[in-house]
Protein backbone atom coordinates (compact mmCIF):
# COMPACT_ATOMS: atom_id res chain seq x y z
CA UNK A 1 0.00 0.00 0.00
CA UNK A 2 1.68 2.90 -1.08
CA UNK A 3 0.89 6.63 0.85
CA UNK A 4 0.85 9.45 -1.20
CA UNK A 5 2.30 12.77 0.24
CA UNK A 6 -0.18 16.02 -0.18
CA UNK A 7 1.51 19.35 -1.04
CA UNK A 8 -0.15 20.68 1.57
CA UNK A 9 2.08 19.63 4.06
CA UNK A 10 4.43 21.99 2.93
CA UNK A 11 4.28 25.59 2.36
CA UNK A 12 6.74 25.74 -0.05
CA UNK A 13 4.28 23.86 -3.30
CA UNK A 14 1.08 25.36 -1.87
CA UNK A 15 -0.05 25.58 -5.66
CA UNK A 16 0.83 22.42 -7.24
CA UNK A 17 -2.22 20.22 -5.53
CA UNK A 18 -4.77 22.30 -6.45
CA UNK A 19 -6.96 21.54 -4.02
CA UNK A 20 -9.06 24.48 -1.93
CA UNK A 21 -7.30 24.94 1.56
CA UNK A 22 -9.68 25.56 5.01
CA UNK A 23 -9.16 28.21 7.26
CA UNK A 24 -7.69 25.55 9.70
CA UNK A 25 -5.64 24.16 7.52
CA UNK A 26 -4.02 27.59 6.39
CA UNK A 27 -3.86 28.22 10.45
CA UNK A 28 -1.85 25.12 10.72
CA UNK A 29 0.59 25.66 7.37
CA UNK A 30 1.50 28.88 8.94
CA UNK A 31 1.39 28.57 12.60
CA UNK A 32 -1.34 30.75 13.49
CA UNK A 33 -4.70 30.83 15.13
CA UNK A 34 -7.94 30.32 13.05
CA UNK A 35 -9.05 33.59 13.89
CA UNK A 36 -5.79 35.29 12.54
CA UNK A 37 -6.96 33.56 9.32
CA UNK A 38 -10.23 34.75 9.13
CA UNK A 39 -8.75 38.51 10.01
CA UNK A 40 -6.92 37.80 6.91
CA UNK A 41 -9.78 36.89 5.22
CA UNK A 42 -12.17 39.80 6.44
CA UNK A 43 -9.30 42.71 5.58
CA UNK A 44 -9.07 41.46 2.24
CA UNK A 45 -5.36 40.32 2.58
CA UNK A 46 -6.01 37.18 1.80
CA UNK A 47 -8.36 36.00 -0.55
CA UNK A 48 -11.05 33.40 0.08
CA UNK A 49 -14.01 31.98 -1.82
CA UNK A 50 -17.21 30.94 -0.49
CA UNK A 51 -18.24 27.16 -1.92
CA UNK A 52 -21.33 26.99 0.31
CA UNK A 53 -23.88 25.02 -2.04
CA UNK A 54 -26.64 27.78 -1.08
CA UNK A 55 -25.26 31.30 -1.14
CA UNK A 56 -27.91 32.55 1.88
CA UNK A 57 -26.42 29.52 4.20
CA UNK A 58 -23.42 29.82 6.43
CA UNK A 59 -20.71 30.52 4.45
CA UNK A 60 -17.90 27.59 3.26
CA UNK A 61 -14.40 29.37 3.13
CA UNK A 62 -12.08 27.82 1.56
CA UNK A 63 -8.54 29.31 0.05
CA UNK A 64 -7.53 28.65 -3.10
CA UNK A 65 -3.48 27.29 -2.71
CA UNK A 66 -2.50 29.99 -5.45
CA UNK A 67 -3.89 32.93 -3.73
CA UNK A 68 -2.26 31.81 -0.66
CA UNK A 69 1.21 31.61 -2.34
CA UNK A 70 0.22 35.20 -3.43
CA UNK A 71 -0.81 36.35 -0.16
CA UNK A 72 3.06 34.64 1.64
CA UNK A 73 4.58 36.46 -1.74
CA UNK A 74 3.43 39.68 -0.49
CA UNK A 75 4.15 39.33 3.06
CA UNK A 76 7.52 38.50 1.78
CA UNK A 77 7.82 34.90 3.07
CA UNK A 78 7.07 32.42 0.63
CA UNK A 79 8.66 29.17 2.73
CA UNK A 80 6.52 29.49 5.53
CA UNK A 81 4.87 32.10 8.04
CA UNK A 82 6.71 30.86 11.09
CA UNK A 83 9.45 32.83 10.28
CA UNK A 84 7.00 35.99 9.82
CA UNK A 85 8.23 38.68 11.68
CA UNK A 86 6.10 39.05 14.90
CA UNK A 87 4.72 42.33 15.91
CA UNK A 88 6.47 44.27 18.63
CA UNK A 89 5.44 43.52 22.64
CA UNK A 90 3.11 46.62 23.53
CA UNK A 91 4.74 46.84 26.91
CA UNK A 92 8.05 46.42 27.66
CA UNK A 93 8.43 45.77 31.63
CA UNK A 94 5.66 47.46 34.37
CA UNK A 95 3.01 49.77 33.43
CA UNK A 96 4.03 53.59 34.28
CA UNK A 97 2.94 54.64 38.08
CA UNK A 98 3.26 50.78 39.47
CA UNK A 99 5.52 51.64 41.42
CA UNK A 100 3.34 53.43 44.06
CA UNK A 101 1.31 49.98 44.13
CA UNK A 102 4.88 48.07 45.75
CA UNK A 103 5.01 48.05 49.72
Amino acid sequence: MSTTRTTTDKPNGIASSGRPLTRPQVARLLGVGVATVQRWIDSGELAAKNLAADLTARPRLFIMPAALEDFLERRGKIDGAKSLPKRPRRHEGPPPGAEYFQW
